[in-house]
């Protein structure tokens, strides 16, 4: 398990990737963007992109409209 700050609250994520996370949370990866630590993630890389002990991520969900 890793502590990381999740949009300002401090989670313990079992796994160490952002897809991991977004699993975790319930999170749908083709409907959010995620930024780690001020840089943000493509998509492609949620898979592969491993989180580490301290992070801090923002997710924010996009919204359509019109």
């Amino acid at each position: 398990m890793i502590a990381l700050r999740v949009n300002g609250e401090q989670l313990a994520l079992d796994g160490s990737t952002v897809s991991d996370l977004l699993a975790q949370t319930g999170r749908d990866p083709q409907r959010v963007a995620v930024e780690i630590n001020g840089d943000i993630c493509r998509r492609a890389d949620y898979g592969g992109r491993t989180l580490n002990e301290g992070d801090s991520v923002e997710i924010v969900s996009l919204v359509g409209g019109g």
